[in-house]
């Protein structure tokens, strides 16, 4: 496939994820991680789907080390903030 390019392989992902087959999205948002850790749509994709599926505990624990990272993200301050209220 287009191993090599990280768009097309998050559009997998979003195509396995819209396909109702989130275990294998994840597999495919993790991979895309450890090759580019710092890559920010990937990871609030990933967190987006944990936080969907009822994982709310991972995608706290991916969106505080997301916000490690990028501190001016306003948007992910204020989804942390709702996770933390809705629990």
């Amino acid at each position: 496939m287009f191993p090599d390019n990280i768009k097309t392989m998050r559009f997998l992902a979003m195509y396995y994820e819209a396909a109702g087959t989130i275990f294998k999205a994840q597999e495919i948002y993790l991979e895309i991680l450890e090759t580019t850790p710092e890559d920010s749509a990937t990871m609030k994709r990933l967190i987006s789907l944990c936080r969907h599926n009822d994982m709310t505990n991972e995608a706290i624990g991916m969106l505080n080390k997301y916000l490690e990272i990028n501190q001016v993200d306003e948007e992910a301050w204020v989804e942390l903030c709702d996770m933390y209220l809705a629990k």
